[in-house]
């Protein structure tokens, strides 16, 4: 008899099927590789492009601002000089009626009466805007310009302080109201002066204020200490030549011409 050999099952895996889904997905590619020099000029394309967007943003700040901010400035000080000549004190007598009696209240109201410079720091930024753009250093200027003004209001409100006790004391709502009709340093000069007034007493504030607001001034239009010294020298010099030369010229007027007996 013949005998049946038993057939051993395949070790071999069937073909792998792919399913509906997975025939209509695309094939997945490896992202290839850029050459240094490739990446290099996308970098470059990269930063030229932002360069670009970086000028773009300049020229309309170099441009445009200083007319913006001298606009600003015009309306403040004619809103100012307008609450100034406002004998009535309210929004009905006011000549750049209710929205100029309350703009000007605002300012006032967190300022004092030193909210005048508002207008005059405004023309300082139109005139050196350019300036402070080629410099880089607008957003310095700017913050300097603010900080004179807080500084002159808290000033301002410490010899308020030496000179009417009552308003040494912490009340948001009387700063307010007696900033707004110049008899103090506002909300934010009341607060720091009162502060100031407190810790240094009138004599310390005022060394405070001779020291910091010469230097304020000087660093917002430019120049040094140094600088100022120097020239101060270099006047002295000037008129001290200017003398001896007057000197000079008399005595040969009075050897070329004597006097008669």
């Amino acid at each position: 008899m013949a005998t049946t050999q038993k057939k051993k099952p395949s070790t071999k895996k069937p073909p792998a099927t792919q399913t509906v889904e997975e025939k209509g997905k695309p094939t997945q590619t490896k992202p290839q590789r850029l050459s240094k020099e490739e990446a290099a000029r996308l970098a470059e394309m990269e930063e030229n492009r932002r360069a670009r967007k970086r000028e773009q943003r300049k020229h309309f700040s170099e441009q445009y601002m200083p007319y913006i901010l001298g606009a600003l400035g015009f309306l403040f000080a004619v809103f100012f000089v307008m609450n100034a000549l406002n004998t009535g004190g309210t929004a009905d007598t006011h000549p750049a009626g209710p929205f100029g009696y309350y703009f000007c209240q605002v300012f006032f109201g967190l300022f004092g009466w030193t909210a005048f410079f508002i207008p005059v720091l405004l023309f300082y930024l139109t005139a050196f805007w350019r300036k402070n753009c080629r410099e880089g250093t607008v957003a310095l200027r700017s913050v300097l310009t603010l900080f004179l003004i807080i500084l002159l209001s808290s000033v301002v409100h410490a010899f308020v302080c030496n000179g009417n006790p009552d308003m040494a004391k912490l009340d948001i709502k009387m700063l307010y109201s007696t900033g707004a009709i110049y008899q103090s340093g506002g909300v934010i000069g009341g607060v720091l002066g009162l502060g100031l007034f407190k810790l240094l007493k009138i004599w310390g504030t005022v060394v405070i204020a001779v020291v910091v607001l010469p230097l304020l001034i000087m660093v917002l239009i430019g120049v040094t200490p140094a600088y100022v010294a120097m020239k101060m020298k270099e006047r002295i010099k000037a008129a001290k030549e200017a003398r001896e030369e007057r000197d000079i010229e008399a005595a040969r007027d009075a050897l070329d011409h004597p006097e008669k007996p």
